[in-house]
């Protein structure tokens, strides 16, 4: 009889890992990347994430458990951590490094961020040709035209989309 974990058990050696073997390098902040990047590390790929200076800013948020963020720590178990400051060239060489023997990137910058600094999806395949680029952003690579757009939190994607709004008009029965 082949045992299966139960849910919420953490992974062992007898679990099917589809992903074991890929290595996937993490450069995202708040939930959407860290997420990503923490299911693709569930199903068996090796997760490094590319935190700033100092570290993730979320590490300290509340509530606490021992110290770091419970956000932090569920979205991060398991995971490497590496400290970057992609912003300067030298930091940007280091993601380079790492983005040579990687096999996936995933990042949830704003809209534009990568081109500015010269990571985006061209600029990562001239270093690694195989890598498949993820980018989470919540605007999909465009900005609404709102004084609140600069980040795509819970609340502000369904307000673009006047989901969370009154309906121009009823609900109509299906036919």
């Amino acid at each position: 009889m082949d045992r299966q974990p139960s849910p919420g058990a953490p992974p062992s050696a007898n679990v099917f890992r589809p992903l074991a073997g890929f290595t996937v390098l993490e450069a995202g902040r708040r939930i959407q990347a860290p997420l990503t990047a923490h299911l693709l590390g569930l199903l068996g790929a090796r997760v490094i994430r590319v935190e700033p200076p100092g570290g993730d800013p979320l590490r300290g948020m509340p509530p606490a458990c021992g110290g770091l963020s419970a956000r932090w720590l569920a979205l991060n178990r398991g995971k490497e951590a590496v400290e970057i400051d992609i912003k300067s060239p030298a930091g940007r060489a280091d993601l380079g490094e790492l983005v040579a023997r990687a096999d996936v990137f995933v990042q949830n910058w704003a809209p534009g961020t990568a081109e500015r600094l010269g990571l985006d999806s061209g600029d990562l395949s001239a270093i690694n040709p195989r890598l498949v680029y993820a980018c989470t952003s919540g605007w999909a690579g465009r900005l609404p035209d709102a004084p609140w757009a600069r980040t795509s939190w819970s609340r502000h994607v369904p307000a673009s989309a006047t989901l969370s709004g009154p309906r121009a008009s009823p609900p109509r029965p299906r036919s």
